[in-house]
């Protein structure tokens, strides 16, 4: 609401005085005595009512329960049932209005007879002329008292925890209000005080002494909504509409509901304030109220729609209320497993990678399944999938990145390409060292011809090397680590090009040349040993050693350079060969 002028500006339109209204000692603001329906005393029957251990026909009082502004509740028993009961009573017969609030409550409670509102007994007068109720006695504490102080009654929560706790009397209540409702009557005066818990978990509305008809009621002498023009109710709690002394209704009681359940999820009033003035006027602004961090937010937005400054954005009804929180209910099963799940989320960067993480992955994603199924519409629950599905995605991703370098490490793959390349090349080189040994010892080549067969023979190792590389990447699948041993085959055999060129501009004895030829070959081998494949290890210790025989024995040159090559390339065979089966 926001109002065009003040408080006190339209309760002078409406021709009351702040300072006029009546409250009595229990903090409730009491209408003005009106011409309305009245009750007379003389029609009801005569109790005799004995205090202590008085003889008595009737009535026996008891201790006292507890004492208002207007009377006292007192322990008694029900002489002719022998029965423990409770009796309201006033506390002087001459308050004219207190008497006739008393029997107006009690004409209310004895027609609504349901489960949740007290049964009255029965209604009558003393011979002074005070009225007297009877009701069903109840052993429990008042419902504020375990609001406030829910640790000292755990009895009573039987296991629960205090919100579910709460919110169940509070549906209890709404079914008690709804009943009421149907019923014609309003009760004006909703509040935990109102309620009595019962030490089996009973849940009774008590106190009907401000109550209305929102219609005609036969035998209900109570005045109607619709004339009511005056302030009444407990501030803390009444709806603009009840600060404003027009319009009440149905919707005036599901404020008050609303502001039960603001005061269970605040523990605190939903008006407050130091003054009679500043309260109303906080009731009659009713302006949307900001929640701690720990309330549920889907409760939060229900208070404030329920304690809306405008009747028609509330709940319909009090069974209307009554079901958002069982939906709510529902809803916190779900809104715990997405918090679990969000919780495992938040532990993934600390989690260690393997199990742990995909441990956590998989809880927070059942919880959030498990959360979508029971509340399709979670948005927390949606937020959270939405996450796990980016989480999700950058672990496929990382994955697949490993399994790329793992391919692409894996010298399995592309090992048949590579053992055919191989095999070319040491068929050729050693058949082409023992050819030419054998071509030298039966003097068919002149030492001129060794140059131009190592020419020839780096051409053609070119070709193999290069025809194993085209392949291989061809090829859908294949390894980086297959590709660079082929490489460094091309690379090797460029630094022996290199190498033969030199030496044969610098004039380096044939022997000498091929001796030191096998140096790179061997610093070759065994950087791949080094770096991609510790297996090579000894090819390079042959190559190496057959160099240093070539050195010593230089006249064999290509005897020695057969046995050496066969066994250096027959070795790497056997590997790669073992990589491809």
């Amino acid at each position: 609401m926001a109002p065009e002028q003040t408080y006190v500006a339209h309760l002078a339109t409406m021709d009351i005085q702040l300072d006029k209204l009546s409250m009595n000692t229990d903090g409730v603001l009491v209408p003005a005595p009106t011409a309305g329906p009245s009750l007379s005393l003389s029609d009801l029957p005569e109790l005799d009512v004995a205090d202590g251990e008085g003889p008595a026909v009737h009535i026996r009082l008891g201790e006292m329960i507890g004492a208002g502004g207007m009377g006292v509740v007192r322990h008694a028993q029900q002489m002719a049932l022998a029965r423990q009961v409770a009796v309201k009573m006033l506390h002087r017969a001459e308050q004219p209005s207190a008497r006739m609030a008393l029997l107006r409550e009690a004409l209310v409670t004895g027609r609504l007879e349901h489960p949740n509102i007290v049964p009255v007994y029965t209604l009558g007068r003393t011979a002074d002329g005070v009225p007297v109720m009877m009701m069903k006695r109840i052993d429990g504490v008042p419902w504020s008292k375990v609001i406030a102080q829910p640790e000292v009654h755990d009895q009573l929560l039987d296991g629960l925890d205090a919100l579910t706790f709460h919110l169940g009397v509070l549906q209890t209540v709404c079914n008690a209000v709804h009943y009421a409702h149907s019923h014609g009557v309003l009760h004006r005066d909703l509040k935990p005080e109102n309620v009595m818990i019962g030490s089996f978990g009973e849940v009774y509305l008590l106190d009907w002494g401000l109550a209305v008809l929102t219609r005609p009621v036969e035998g209900l002498p109570l005045a109607l909504a619709a004339n009511v023009r005056s302030v009444a109710g407990t501030p803390g709690y009444m709806a603009p509409e009840m600060a404003a002394a027009a319009n009440i209704g149905v919707h005036s009681d599901v404020y008050l509901l609303g502001a039960i359940l603001h005061e269970v999820l605040t523990g605190q009033r939903r008006h407050t304030a130091d003054t009679l003035e500043a309260l109303l006027e906080s009731s009659w602004v009713s302006a949307p109220a900001q929640f701690p961090a720990g309330v549920p937010a889907e409760l939060a937005q229900l208070c404030n729609q329920t304690c809306d400054a405008s009747p028609t954005n509330r709940p319909a009804s009090a069974e209307a209320l009554r079901r958002a929180i069982g939906t709510y209910l529902l809803h916190r099963g779900a809104a715990a497993m997405v918090d679990q799940a969000v919780s495992r989320l938040d532990a993934l960067p600390d989690a260690k990678a393997g199990e742990d993480r995909d441990r956590l992955l998989v809880e927070a994603q059942y919880g959030i399944e498990q959360a979508l199924r029971e509340w399709p519409d979670n948005a927390p629950a949606l937020a959270a999938q939405t996450r796990l599905t980016v989480i999700l995605d950058q672990r496929a991703a990382e994955l697949a990145h490993l399994e790329h370098l793992r391919k692409e490490a894996d010298t399995s793959v592309g090992a048949g390409a590579r053992v055919r390349s191989l095999a070319m090349a040491a068929i050729f080189g050693v058949g082409t060292s023992f050819g030419a040994a054998g071509a030298e010892a039966l003097g068919w080549m002149q030492p001129h011809h060794r140059w131009w067969l190592i020419t020839g023979a780096l051409i053609i190792f070119w070709g193999i090397a290069t025809y194993g590389l085209v392949v291989l990447l061809n090829r859908r699948q294949h390894s980086e680590a297959s590709a660079n041993m082929l490489r460094g085959m091309m690379l090797s055999t460029l630094a022996l090009t290199l190498h033969w060129g030199l030496c044969a501009w610098l004039g380096v004895a044939f022997s000498s040349a091929f001796a030191l030829s096998l140096v790179p070959v061997a610093m070759a081998t065994g950087m791949m040993a080094l770096l991609q494949d510790p297996r090579s290890f000894p090819a390079a210790a042959m190559w190496a050693a057959t160099a240093v025989a070539i050195a010593i024995f230089p006249d064999q040159v290509f005897v020695l350079s057969g046995i050496g090559s066969g066994l250096s390339w027959g070795w790497i065979l056997v590997l790669w060969s073992r990589d491809g089966s």
